[in-house]
């Protein structure tokens, strides 16, 4: 239980560097330069992660397996890693981290209504302290943007 949650703070620290580097690296570089940078060095470490904890023969697959992998890769990582890169240039990345408070929130409540999920009061909690955070920081901004 420890070690998942050292490994869900390590990947929030991980983000959070990412969201503040790209702030200032993706004007430097440009958005298509650095996104494709990001990503070569995403596959570089999950090759090296998979090479040492993989236990798969990746050769021996069925082809929807690959099919599906396509479609994951180029829908579900890509386009967004893109997307995402060009918003930070658009809106600055501490803009971008308010916009992107919401996706857990939308998380909870979609899996709720389409895998049918019982949200716990826990969880109603967490929404509520990411909400609040997500008006607070905008409200100081705000109001810096005034002064």
């Amino acid at each position: 239980m420890y070690l998942g949650g050292f490994f869900v703070l390590l990947s929030a620290i991980t983000y959070a560097s990412y969201l503040v580097g790209s702030g200032w690296l993706i004007p430097k570089f440009g958005v298509v330069k650095f996104t494709a940078y990001a990503m070569l060095v995403s596959c570089v470490c999950v090759f090296i992660h998979f090479s040492f904890m993989g236990e798969t023969d990746l050769f021996n697959l069925p082809w929807q397996v690959y099919g599906f992998g396509l479609l994951i890769a180029v829908f579900a990582t890509v386009i967004p890693s893109f997307l995402v890169s060009a918003s930070i240039k658009m809106i600055s990345s501490s803009n971008f981290a308010i916009v992107a408070g919401v996706g857990p929130i939308s998380t909870i409540v979609l899996a709720s209504f389409f895998l049918g999920e019982r949200l716990t009061l826990l969880q109603f909690f967490g929404a509520f302290l990411v909400i609040v955070g997500i008006v607070i920081t905008s409200l100081k901004q705000a109001k810096n943007k005034k002064m």
